[in-house]
Parts: structure tokens; C-alpha cells; sequence
């Protein structure tokens, strides 16, 4: 808790940083601030003249202002910060609207308000811009041009709409090149938010992932029995296997909370000796059935590496991006710098153990650990035994998770339902810490049901009769 509430209190600072850095605005002075003297005092006061009477007559306020430089922001993000510091137009009609030139950038933007954007759209600011303001600049006539620009967007709020040439937009007149240009930050922000989203759906099994051919003379298949986690999908092997996957896991409701967090700190794998007693169990059973029995004890799934840098990216991403679109504090730098902050703050409180085990979610766990077991399957040759009468009993100890798979020449002799008592019984004893009491009682139940319905033929051990520890 003092490593998360450190954090949190890093955080606030950064953001406290970022609200210092904010942007130094004009004061509004009149409808014409006019800071990099570009306009010459006549055309000013005719301006200032012109757009007070319009705004007497519609109540829309129109503001030209001219700066010196942007202060290192992006235009855009400088008009939109500008428009909220300002208060432009009414509060609520939001019918106001900036014209905003940056001598040192020599860049224009027409900033406008939610009431305006039906008559003074993207592509009617961008034919003033282009057709109007800009060729008058070209020639160094300013004042011109931004009379003229004022002019023009009074003719296109007055209801009379310019012609739109194709050209007035480049790349063959697309209009979404118009909003990158117009919202560079926005357009990033987007994108990366929808890699991230995929990203983290086909981790968490909600989009499927490629999967590879079929290798041999068939494919694996698993039946879901008993799930507490997500279905998955077995991996293409050579055999046939009809995989019969039933399985528990501590952290459920019934488990409780504290079970949960021992799930990852205290594990214990079994000493030699007590695997001596796991591969004694296992001769003793294989005496009556043709079944070949393999253990598998694995202190966890995956090392999850990959959880804190998913939700250190999801939240450095997400949160600062809600909080700059519903404030306005940050600029698009200073939002880019919180992020990266953040990020890196993230990923560092979230690497406590502690902290990582309540952030991995127990669908993702559930899906590793099953994973796991049918490689498990794979690598122990089970699919390769005479008869197809292979049996894995595999256990996760940091995922509490419990999983029988078997081959087909079981699984077409043994309905699901006869597994549901074994797996039930050996996730519980899992749950309590007592690993070695659940596979000795698990593999001894799996022996009653197997030399019933799968009984000795011949006199053959096809595989080793010990535990397997995946450390």
C-alpha cells in the first residue's frame, strides 16, 4: 500500500507540473488582439468596428488574434486552448469563433465553436484560408488579407456559402487528410488507443490469433467439462486427441481474496522425495489399465511479464487524454509528456508482486495455464502411445489450476462426467496447499476408473512413471 499511495502522489505531482507548464495566453482586449502588430491601426479599428456590430445584431463573436509564435504547441492544440481560456461566444450556444495567425510559424487556423460549424465548416475555413487570406499574405499585404478573411466569413455565416474548389483539398481531395491536418493529436491518440485495444483483446482471448496448420493426420480438439476460466483452443499436433480439459482454480468466489494473493508468493513444489511418492502412485495404478499416466507440476503458467506494461499503457494512454479532453489543462506536448511520465510510473509500481497479481485477470490465467497443459500434452509424447490411451494430470500450482486431458482412445470409453468428482476433489486439496495428498488421491481415482473401462492387455510402460516439475 505505501508503494501504490507513493505512486499516486508521484502522479498528482506530474499533473501538478503540467498545469504549471501551461500555455501563456493574450489577454482579450477587444475583438482584434493584435500581439505581432500585423494589422495596420486603421484596418484594425474597422475590424474591431465591424465585428462588434455583428455581434450585436447575431450575438456571435468573432476574434481575430495575431501571436508572435505559438510557444512551441501545435496550432490546432494553441486555438483550442485559446478558445476555452477566452470564453469565445455565448456559453450556451458556443457560437464563437478565432481567427489566429502565427507570424514566426506563418500558419493560419479558424478555430469554431459547436453553434457555428453547420454554416462555417472544415471546408468553407480552409477556401478562406487558402483562396482568400493566404494569396493576399503571399504578396505581404496582411491587413488586406485578414480583412478579407473576416469579410469572407461573415458572407459564409450570413448564410451564403463559398464555392469549394477540389482542390481546396490535397491527396485528391480527401476530407479525412483535412482532420489529421486539423487534429494531428487526436488522430495519434486514436490510433494508438485502437492498437492498444487489439492488443489487449487477443491477450485476453477475446479476438482470435493466427493459428498454424495441422501437422500429421489430424488436429487437437478439446471438450470443455468443467471451466472456471476461459475456453482455449488446443494446438494442432500430430494424432488425434479428443482432449477431456476439466479444471478449477483458487481466487474464485468460494476461494476468497486472500487465497488469491498466496497464489503468487507462497508456492512450494514438491520435494523429491514426495515426487518419489507421486511416481510410486503411478506404477501402481498403470499394473491394471493400459492407460499411460504422466504428471506435470508447474510453479506457474507464465511469468506475466507482459500485464504491467499493458495497463501501464492502457492508463498512461487512456486517463490523461480523458483529463486533457474534459479540462483542457494540457497542451498537446504537456499531454505527451504526462503520458510518457506516466507510463514510466506505471510500470514501475505495477512490477511490485504484489500489485501485478490483482492486475492479471483470472480469465488470462486460467487461459495460460491451460495453454500450458495441452503443450505439455505435445512435448510428453502422450499423443504417441498404443491405443491413444495417454493421460495427463497437470497442475499450476501459482494459478491454483487443476486440468485432466486425455487421448482419444480414453475419451471414447469415459463420458466427461466421470472426471467432474476427481478434478473437483484435487482443486480443493491444490487450493488448501496440499499438492502432494491431491495427486496421489487424484491418480489413484483415475486408476479405479481406468482399469474398469481401459483394463491391462499387455505388459508395457511406454512412458516414465515420475512427476515432471516445471520449475
Amino acid at each position: 500500500m505505501r508503494m501504490l499511495r507513493a505512486g499516486l502522489v508521484l502522479l498528482l505531482w506530474v499533473f501538478a507540473l503540467a498545469v504549471q507548464a501551461e500555455l501563456k495566453f493574450p489577454e482579450l482586449t477587444g475583438r482584434v488582439v493584435d500581439n505581432a502588430q500585423m494589422i495596420e491601426p486603421p484596418v484594425r479599428e474597422q475590424l474591431t468596428q465591424q465585428l462588434q456590430a455583428h455581434e450585436k445584431v447575431t450575438g456571435e463573436q468573432l476574434v481575430i488574434v495575431t501571436l508572435p509564435d505559438l510557444q512551441g504547441t501545435d496550432i490546432a492544440d494553441f486555438g483550442y486552448q485559446l478558445g476555452r481560456y477566452w470564453g469565445i461566444g455565448q456559453k450556451d450556444k458556443n457560437n464563437g469563433a478565432l481567427l489566429i495567425v502565427a507570424r514566426d510559424e506563418r500558419k493560419l487556423r479558424i478555430e469554431v465553436g459547436y453553434g457555428l460549424e453547420d454554416r462555417l465548416t472544415d471546408a468553407q475555413s480552409s477556401v478562406i484560408i487558402n483562396q482568400v487570406i493566404t494569396p493576399a499574405f503571399k504578396a505581404g499585404n496582411y491587413s488586406k488579407g485578414i480583412s478579407d478573411g473576416v469579410a469572407a466569413m461573415l458572407v459564409v455565416l450570413g448564410g451564403n456559402p463559398l464555392d469549394e474548389p477540389s482542390t481546396v483539398y490535397e491527396s485528391g481531395g480527401d476530407p479525412s487528410d483535412d482532420f489529421v491536418s486539423r487534429h494531428p493529436g487526436l488522430f495519434v491518440f486514436l490510433v494508438l488507443l485502437f492498437i492498444l485495444t487489439v492488443f489487449i483483446c487477443q491477450m485476453l482471448g477475446i479476438l482470435p490469433a493466427g493459428r498454424g496448420g495441422s501437422g500429421g493426420s489430424g488436429a487437437v480438439s478439446a471438450v470443455e467439462v468443467l471451466a472456471a476460466g476461459v475456453e482455449a483452443a488446443a494446438s494442432a499436433a500430430a494424432g488425434a486427441v479428443s482432449g477431456v480439459a476439466v479444471r478449477r482454480a483458487a481466487g474464485e468466489k468460494t476461494a476468497g481474496k486472500n487465497n488469491n494473493d498466496q497464489a503468487f508468493n507462497d508456492m512450494a513444489l514438491l520435494t523429491e522425495h514426495e515426487q518419489r511418492k507421486v511416481a510410486e502412485a503411478i506404477a501402481r495404478v498403470e499394473r491394471d489399465t493400459d492407460a499411460e499416466l504422466v504428471t506435470v507440476l508447474a510453479a506457474r503458467a507464465d511469468d506475466y511479464a507482459y500485464i504491467p506494461l499493458l495497463w501501464a499503457s492502457l492508463l498512461a494512454l487512456v486517463v490523461p487524454g480523458i483529463v486533457h479532453y474534459l479540462t483542457g489543462w494540457l497542451t498537446l506536448h504537456s499531454l505527451l509528456l504526462v503520458q510518457w511520465i506516466s507510463f514510466i510510473v506505471l510500470c514501475l509500481l505495477f512490477r511490485v508482486p504484489k500489485i501485478t497479481t490483482h492486475l492479471i485477470p483470472r480469465s488470462v490465467r486460467h487461459w495460460r495455464a491451460s495453454n500450458l497443459a495441452r503443450r505439455q500434452f505435445l512435448e510428453q509424447n502422450l499423443h504417441h502411445t498404443v491405443g491413444s490411451t495417454g493421460v495427463l494430470i497437470f497442475v499450476s500450482e501459482a494459478e491454483r489450476y487443476v486440468e485432466i486431458l486425455v487421448d482419444e482412445g480414453i475419451s471414447s470409453r469415459l463420458d466427461n462426467k466421470n472426471w467432474d468428482a476427481i478434478v473437483a476433489a484435487f482443486t480443493q486439496q491444490v487450493r488448501q496447499g496440499q499438492t502432494l495428498q491431491g495427486f496421489v488421491s487424484c491418480i489413484e481415482a483415475c486408476g479405479e476408473l481406468l482399469k474398469v473401462h481401459v483394463p491391462v492387455t499387455h505388459v508395457r510402460n511406454e512412458l516414465p512413471n515420475r512427476l515432471i516439475v516445471l520449475g
